[in-house]
């Protein structure tokens, strides 16, 4: 069993949020709820969870790193901090302190403590204008798409939330995956210094 057990399983859990939201980018709804509901509250449950992986990974990757009691471990304590607050620091969970501007706070920030980040749906036409016979102009086959965003409630910059999500989550995925593989390296015998740089 994984050291980062706790980690990998919110990740589980972001990845089953991601796949509503992307289900209810499509219009398939998942509930009874109407859409851009359905996608406000998606979308705060993933940017919880996301947080929730970046937690459990630096919870559970100290007490892995003091079990193991060496040197080595005890230098890449800091590094998975360093590691853990470079990710907080994103423009999904970025904190604010208090009298700070709201500006920069992250969305999980935003959605917890201070306003509801709206999940809303966007529908685009995309076509074109194709020819006919004796030179007259017609439009071509259109297709539409709809795509979920969201308004930072403080910016008003807009935030495509699937593919913006999909890109954390990978983030996140690659986190952990590093530090099991930290982890694991400085569990063996011949783990060498050079790991924790």
């Amino acid at each position: 069993m994984s050291t980062l057990a706790g980690a990998r399983g919110k990740l589980a859990e972001t990845r089953f949020f991601l796949g509503f939201l992307k289900r209810i980018e499509d219009n398939q709804p998942a509930t009874t709820e109407l859409l851009d509901n359905e996608a406000t509250y998606f979308t705060s449950a993933l940017l919880n969870a996301c947080y929730s992986v970046l937690e459990h990974l630096e919870c559970q990757g100290k007490r892995a790193l003091r079990s193991i009691d060496t040197p080595e471990a005890k230098l890449c304590e800091s590094d998975l901090e360093k590691a853990v607050r470079h990710l907080e620091d994103s423009d999904i969970c970025r904190p604010v302190r208090r009298g700070a501007p709201l500006e920069r706070a992250g969305l999980r920030t935003l959605a917890v403590h201070h306003e509801l980040v709206q999940g809303k749906h966007q529908k685009q036409t995309h076509g074109g204008w194709g020819s006919a016979r004796w030179g007259t102009t017609r439009w071509g086959a259109t297709t539409s798409t709809c795509r979920l965003y969201a308004d930072h409630p403080i910016s008003k910059e807009r935030v495509w939330i699937v593919p913006r999500m999909t890109e954390h989550v990978q983030e996140l995925e690659e986190l952990v995956t590093h530090w099991e593989n930290r982890i694991a390296s400085l569990d063996t015998p011949s783990a060498a210094t050079h790991l924790c740089s």
